[in-house]
């Protein structure tokens, strides 16, 4: 709160419960408008991967709330 990276007043808490969810990408904002920590996608879904997106899909989610870089930190589990 001193940095200004979380305001109650602007905290927009549906739209933290949408992404929130890993059906909608398992998103959360670390910083808001800055930084986000998120599942990472994953290309080939089978009985031990039943959660996670399509690499497809992080694109649209990341269009519509501004992310423009990415750096992965997880293990690779689709084609970059």
């Amino acid at each position: 709160m001193r940095f200004g990276w979380y305001d109650f007043r602007s905290f927009n808490v549906k739209e933290y419960e949408y992404y929130e969810r890993v059906e909608n990408g398992d998103l959360n904002w670390i910083i808001p408008g800055k930084f986000a920590a998120f599942m990472g996608p994953i290309e080939n879904r089978d009985a031990n991967h039943r959660y996670g997106q399509h690499p497809r899909k992080y694109i649209d989610i990341f269009n519509n709330i501004g992310i423009s870089k990415v750096i992965r930190l997880n293990d690779e589990k689709y084609n970059r």
